[in-house]
């Protein structure tokens, strides 16, 4: 009876599990846009893992910079461990966005940039576009938002001006429930 029990338990949680909605996400894109010297520089990646909790609107990005630092190794004295991760947290207003159904969105969203343990609030303005192909309808997201390298403790910028843009775009369908 116990092993009854337990099978029945188990199948629920794991049905339960597949009806929740979440978000599948694809060809995600990360992006500093800065100035050095006068002249503009572009860094991207697409090295990063994101996830958009549905229910609490809870988001979370890792970027991994290691191919895509705004300073090459041979420009700065010694690497700090973790500074090749950048981190981007907060809460995204998931049902405003699914709820609403028009095709295209702006809002400004408040999400605590996070590098070498230093936390900075960044304003982004997000960009929603709904499109639907022969798969079925997904929804693009484009998040950016400017930072100033000061607020990260970074004392010789190197040429470059403080004010940097740091872009996310990413794709996201409808999985489970």
């Amino acid at each position: 009876m116990k092993i009854f029990t337990f099978f029945l338990f188990t199948l629920f949680l794991s049905v339960s599990a597949f009806s929740q909605k979440q978000l599948q996400f694809m060809n995600q894109r990360f992006e500093f846009n800065a100035v050095r010297n006068g002249q503009p520089v572009r860094m991207e990646t697409k090295d990063y893992g994101l996830n958009i909790n549905y229910d609490t609107g809870e988001f979370f990005a890792k970027i991994n910079l290691t191919e895509s630092r705004l300073y090459a190794d041979e420009e700065v004295e010694y690497r700090i461990p973790g500074d090749e991760y950048l981190e981007i947290k907060g809460f995204l207003p998931v049902l405003e966005i699914f709820e609403n159904n028009s095709q295209n969105q702006v809002l400004k969203v408040e999400l605590n940039v996070q590098h070498v343990g230093t936390i900075v609030p960044v304003v982004f303005t997000l960009h929603l576009n709904r499109l639907k192909n022969a798969s079925g309808k997904f929804t693009m997201f484009n998040l950016s938002g400017m930072a100033n390298l000061n607020d990260f403790g970074v004392v010789d910028l190197k040429g470059y001006e403080p004010e940097i843009n740091i872009v996310l775009d990413f794709q996201s369908v409808f999985t489970g429930g």
